[in-house]
């Protein structure tokens, strides 16, 4: 009643009363953290394109209690792996690229190893700067066979154009997965990168339908947006029951809110 009576006359004068947030909504953690509110509780939570393990120990500071798998097919990033699953009680990392088969593949390494792909991108100075490794390959499935990992499982995807390859072999995995969060291109920087569209279709095809978004990329040549990170839930996830916008409570705010401006403005 009093945090009521103090917003009321708060409002009188276009002010609100509201919790500081720790990190913006529309961060890594902000997500994480509305999943974790909705009650999403991965008991495993795969990391597909670790490079130095940040994401998952972004991950573990929100879910503690799950199993972390960090796959990276980069040797060079071994010490940073090893240094993020010492900090993770139940954590495990391997050195194998994902796709949709085990066969080997032709990885094409960057001077900054975070592009590395098995795509080339258009630029003629990037191929030049590039060079090619063969890299053993394995599937998700594969793994969490060989490791036994348990579902509900929290997936996340971040391999340069190669995401759609990756689910592939993830049949049986995906039939666990709370929750997928892939980075996801608008433009064809990478050659025959999936898009947004396509990537849409395909996961809808496999019973996934968008839920968040974050981490906007924007391309340096022209400042146009490249490539986000989305979050995809089970088309029949409990996320996605709720077809109200707010409450009768939070209603009535945004009705007095939008009043006052229509009377500002003479309407």
């Amino acid at each position: 009643m009093l945090k009521r009576n103090i917003q009321n006359f708060l409002r009188t004068f276009g002010w609100e009363l509201r919790r500081i947030q720790k990190y913006p909504r529309n961060s890594l953690k902000g997500v994480l953290s509305q999943l974790q509110h909705q009650n999403i509780q991965p008991a495993t939570v795969l990391d597909v394109g670790a490079a130095f393990g940040s994401w998952s120990a972004t991950c573990f500071e929100v879910f503690p209690h799950a199993a972390y798998c960090l796959i990276e097919p980069l040797s060079e990033y071994e010490n940073a792996l090893q240094q993020t699953i010492a900090s993770i009680p139940h954590a495990s990392y391997h050195l194998t690229a994902i796709s949709s088969d085990d066969q080997e593949k032709t990885l094409f390494i960057h001077p900054d190893l975070v592009g590395s792909s098995f795509r080339e991108e258009h630029e003629p100075h990037t191929q030049q700067a590039v060079q090619r490794r063969t890299v053993r390959c394995q599937t998700i499935d594969g793994i969490c066979k060989q490791e036994r990992l348990m579902g509900p499982y929290l997936l996340k995807l971040d391999i340069q154009g190669a995401e759609l390859e990756a689910l592939t072999g993830a049949h049986t995995t995906l039939q666990a997965t709370g929750a997928i969060i892939m980075e996801v291109s608008l433009l064809e920087c990478i050659r025959n990168t999936p898009l947004i569209t396509d990537v849409m279709d395909a996961l809808r095809m496999k019973g996934f339908v968008p839920y968040d978004l974050f981490g906007h990329n924007y391309r340096p040549i022209d400042n146009a947006l490249a490539q986000v990170d989305m979050v995809f839930v089970p088309s029949s996830s409990r996320l996605l029951s709720n077809k109200w916008y707010a409450s009768e409570e939070q209603r009535k705010h945004m009705n007095q809110r939008f009043l006052k401006q229509l009377k500002q403005h003479g309407v």
